[in-house]
């Protein structure tokens, strides 16, 4: 529990033993670039939070005054020269400032290598490293240059394997290094290692090591909705996931102090539904003042029963729930933000001044059915939702919407519709950018627009760079079985 390990073996993978061990955050070995940089990724934010933690001291006296709330992590790189090569020297900056900022805020390098110089451990990395053991150097002045020293007066007896110097204070001493675990051979001693590593998590029954981000290949609710940084959000009324990034496997999720009218926009089978469904079923895990589904499309009638959802399936169910739930609120929190605009109440603090008021969600499942039936209204139900898509904004009522493309021309003249959209936010579903003239993909290059992907691929239109957008992994949210 004291101590959380990450190990990256690009050489020989001798240390795929250890991956199985609960304190073992993670093994990465060659060919896993992306888990590498995910990793690294990963390491930056967790010192950036630690030096900000302890700040004014360093890990030790934090330990002393808290205990090993924050356990320390130990970095292994087996073979630095290979792991160089493999990545063309990625890491050596990153590396570099650990080995300078790392032990005060509890992040220690081990780190195996042939020696010292380009081709091995780069001397700017090396000349950090606070303790140095060595193994078969081929001379005296090998010994000297990596033990810090002039000269070296012994040297270790060759004859037995595992025999080296060290530098302890002022004098250099032989030393033997002892073997993990007896055995015949270094398939048999893995073997035994790994053994004794699920016999110690069969007895461990506390935390883990913090994983290094993975995208499963073939993402579900369920398994999703399980995960820390997703139980997290949702107890924040602000958050509701999305899916995976897949630059960094991270959770990332809408956030509502900054989106009103969100739309879920995508050509047929684009995961559209699917990720209606996810959203709809987080809603129902925070303290809401209502959550309600209109349906009028029938896609989503498995969701039928849940508690908590208000489903909404027909022409005057509709009418009766805009006009009769949807209206008083509306009104109440209008007067609360008119309050807070007499008072001078600046806009990005209108979320946290709303604090007393439980969000209410609006999923529609097609935008397109839902803008028909307003507009076929007789009874000025199109009033009603213009002036809400004017000026809802701010009354943690959010609407998120599921949009056609294909269709959209159907709608193009309602001016609730145009409302709605102007607001240019939300998640784009299935590739094909070129086809969504609502979300912001102007600085993507014409390739990548034109680009299909497969369902529950979604895009991020506020991150989108000229060389690409931010993508996501949508987990697959299935028909709920009754």
């Amino acid at each position: 529990a004291e101590l959380n390990v990450y190990a990256i073996d690009y050489s020989g993978r001798f240390l795929a033993a250890f991956e199985s061990l609960a304190h073992t955050g993670g093994v990465m070995f060659d060919g896993e670039e992306e888990k590498t940089e995910r990793f690294f990724l990963m390491l930056s934010r967790m010192l950036e939070e630690r030096k900000k933690k302890y700040r004014g001291g360093n890990y030790a006296q934090y330990v002393k005054a808290h205990g090993t709330e924050d356990p320390a992590i130990l970095l292994v790189i087996d073979n630095f020269g290979a792991f160089e090569e493999k990545t063309g020297e990625k890491y050596l900056a990153r590396l570099i400032a650990l080995s300078k900022e790392g032990v005060s805020n509890g992040i220690y390098l081990l780190i195996s290598a042939g020696g010292f110089g380009m081709s091995e451990l780069p001397n700017r990395l090396a000349e950090n490293m606070g303790t140095v053991l060595t193994l078969a150097l081929p001379d005296r002045f090998s010994y000297a240059d990596v033990l810090r020293v002039t000269r070296v007066n012994l040297m270790p007896e060759t004859q037995f394997r595992g025999r080296g110097l060290c530098r302890v204070g002022d004098r250099i001493l032989e030393y033997q290094a002892a073997l993990a675990l007896p055995a015949d051979d270094d398939f048999q001693r893995m073997e035994s290692i790994r053994r004794s590593c699920e016999r110690l998590n069969a007895l461990w029954s506390g935390p883990g090591a913090r994983r290094i981000p993975e995208i499963p290949e073939n993402p579900v609710i369920d398994s999703f909705l399980e995960l820390p940084q997703v139980t997290e959000a949702l107890q924040d009324d602000r958050y509701l996931p999305v899916g995976y990034r897949k630059d960094n496997a991270e959770i990332y999720s809408l956030d509502f102090r900054q989106v009103y009218c969100c739309l879920i926009a995508g050509l047929r089978r684009s995961g559209k539904t699917s990720l209606l469904r996810l959203l709809i079923r987080e809603a129902l895990k925070k303290d809401c003042a209502g959550i309600a589904l209109i349906d009028l499309s029938g896609k989503l009638k498995d969701l039928q029963g849940l508690s908590g959802l208000k489903l909404v399936t027909d022409h005057d169910a509709m009418y009766d729930y805009c006009m009769n739930d949807l209206t008083p609120v509306f009104q109440e929190r209008n007067r609360k933000k008119h309050e807070l605009i007499d008072q001078g109440l600046e806009e990005e603090d209108y979320y946290e001044a709303m604090a007393s008021f439980k969000p209410v969600f609006v999923f529609i499942s097609d935008l397109v059915l839902f803008m028909k039936e307003v507009y076929a209204d007789t009874r000025n139900m199109k009033g009603f939702m213009e002036t809400l898509f004017r000026k809802g904004e701010d009354h943690k009522i959010s609407f998120i919407a599921a949009l056609p493309l294909e269709n959209r021309a159907e709608a193009a003249g309602y001016e609730a519709f145009g409302l709605f959209t102007q607001y240019r936010t939300g998640i784009h579903m299935g590739g094909n950018l070129s086809q969504d003239p609502y979300l912001s993909f102007d600085t993507v290059g014409f390739r990548e627009q034109s680009k299909a992907e497969l369902p529950g691929i979604a895009v991020v239109p506020e991150m989108a760079t000229a060389d690409q957008a931010l993508k996501l992994v949508v987990p697959y949210a299935p028909r709920v079985k009754k």
